[in-house]
C-alpha cells in the first residue's frame, strides 16, 4: 500500500520551481540564436528584393535603349538626353526624379525603381570608348544603376546602329 501512495503523489513545489528555472536558463540561452536567425533571414530577404528590383530596372533600361527609335539610319531619335535622363521622339524614355527612376511612356509616366541612389547614362561613340559628340550619335550607352547597396553597370547597344558600316 505504501508503494501505491508514493506512485500517485504529485510534484512538490520545489520540483516545479527547479523545472521552471531550468527551462528559463535554456530559453535564455536559445533566444539570441533565434533572434539572430530571424534578423539574418530578414536581411537576406531585403537584399534579394533589392537585387531583384535593380536587375528588373536594369533589364528594362537596356531593352528601352535597344529598341530606341532611329532618326535616320545612323542616329537615335532623341528629344532630350543628359546623364540622368533620356527621352526619345516616340515619347518613351527614362528620368531620375529624386530617388525614383521614372519610366516615361506616351500613355503616362510611372516609377520603374525606387530608392535609387545612382542612375547615370554615358553616351559613347562608335569605338565604344570615347564620348559621343551628341547623345543621338551614341552607338553604345553605358548605364550605372544603384539601388540600396546593390549596383549594376551594363552597356546597351541601340539596334538602329546594328549593321552600320556593312
Amino acid at each position: 500500500m505504501h508503494d501505491e501512495r508514493t506512485r500517485d503523489r504529485g510534484y512538490t513545489l520545489l520540483e516545479l520551481v527547479v523545472a521552471l528555472i531550468v527551462i528559463s536558463i535554456i530559453s535564455a540561452a536559445v533566444m539570441p540564436v533565434i533572434v539572430g536567425a530571424t534578423d539574418a533571414y530578414a536581411a537576406t530577404r531585403d537584399a534579394r528584393s533589392t537585387a531583384d528590383d535593380a536587375a528588373f530596372a536594369a533589364s528594362t533600361v537596356v531593352r528601352l535603349i535597344q529598341e530606341a527609335p532611329g532618326g535616320d539610319t545612323t542616329r537615335l531619335a532623341i528629344t532630350s538626353a543628359d546623364a540622368e535622363s533620356i527621352r526619345f521622339d516616340d515619347g518613351t524614355g527614362l528620368r531620375l526624379d529624386g530617388e525614383t527612376l521614372t519610366l516615361l511612356t506616351p500613355e503616362g509616366n510611372g516609377p520603374l525603381a525606387r530608392s535609387v541612389s545612382t542612375f547615370r547614362l554615358i553616351y559613347l561613340g562608335p569605338d565604344g570608348r570615347t564620348p559621343a559628340e551628341q547623345p543621338a550619335d551614341a552607338h553604345r550607352i553605358h548605364v550605372t544603376l544603384t539601388i540600396g547597396s546593390f549596383s549594376i553597370s551594363t552597356a546597351a547597344f541601340p539596334r538602329v546602329n546594328i549593321g552600320e558600316g556593312q
